[in-house]
């Protein structure tokens, strides 16, 4: 009888052992997935130090430098994420009390404002290669650069709501600006 106890037991053990491991290796996200996007934000990093290297100083390399700012906090992120992967631990942000769960419809819908994003800043790009110089080609590269920080955080976004890493940002539309009243009658203002 002992016997059978310690051998029900030990199966039971195994048997649990396997099922975790199994779980762990089913979650998701993917280390591979992470690495991909990481990866890919590294070279857009050193495309954007490259770029604002050419730029010297201004205004130009002001965007670049936010966008390259916007772009190490999406790598941070994403390695944050990697490292709770490979040592297990359960890395989940929660919303207003409850853990947040990708949205593919919020996905999809930040996927195509980026491709609208990347076809603005794409059109801004060609305008500005029309010029060899002057106040038209600047004012040309000053919307690329924003645009290519629009496109920063779109992908920023994606990758928050794909990974689990939410901003938290409310959706209620505000009728006033935060801060400030509206005054209805002139007596009121003083």
């Amino acid at each position: 009888m002992k016997w059978i106890i310690t051998t029900l037991a030990s199966c039971a053990i195994v048997i649990g052992t396997v099922l975790v491991v199994f779980g762990y290796l089913r979650s998701e996200p993917a280390t591979e997935m992470l690495d991909a996007d990481v990866a890919l934000i590294n070279q857009q990093i050193d495309e954007a130090r490259t770029q604002a290297a050419s730029y010297g100083s201004g205004a130009l390399q002001a965007m670049v430098n936010m966008r390259i700012e916007i772009l190490e906090v999406t790598a941070a992120l994403l390695t944050q994420k990697r490292g709770s992967l490979l040592r297990r631990v359960d890395l989940v942000y929660s919303v207003d009390g409850e853990k947040h769960r990708a949205d593919p419809k919020v996905i999809s819908d930040l996927e195509a404002a980026l491709l609208v994003s990347e076809g603005e800043r794409d059109r801004h790009e060609a305008d500005a290669a029309r010029y060899n110089g002057g106040l038209l080609q600047v004012m040309s590269l000053m919307n690329a650069a924003t645009k290519d920080l629009e496109v920063s955080q779109i992908h920023l976004s994606i990758l928050a709501e794909k990974y689990g890493f939410p901003f938290g940002f409310s959706n209620a539309i505000r009728s006033e600006p935060v801060g400030q009243v509206t005054v209805q009658n002139e007596v009121d203002a003083l």
